[in-house]
């Protein structure tokens, strides 16, 4: 990310865009900070288990190769490790 985390003199934060070359937040408390960046976080990997997901969608004949391959290495570990 091109962001550069700063307290500001009153104790509050900033952040500022080293894409931009210029501050994108400013007066910011801890917690404020924390949320963006969490907020930020659950949006990249929403984005990504959605285009996991629409892989597995668009091929679902790889996705069963796929599943019965996992399947059968389950329950190998499963076998070795009940005996």
């Amino acid at each position: 990310m091109s962001h550069r985390i700063a307290q500001q003199p009153n104790g509050k934060y900033c952040i500022y865009s080293t894409v931009a070359d210029c501050f994108i937040y400013t007066e910011m408390s801890e917690q404020e900070l924390k949320d963006y960046y969490i907020q930020k976080a659950i949006e990249k990997e929403t984005e990504e288990i959605n285009k996991i997901l629409d892989e597995i969608k668009n091929d679902s004949v790889k996705n069963s190769t796929l599943y019965e391959e996992l399947l059968h290495k389950n329950n190998t570990y499963m076998e070795r490790n009940n005996t």
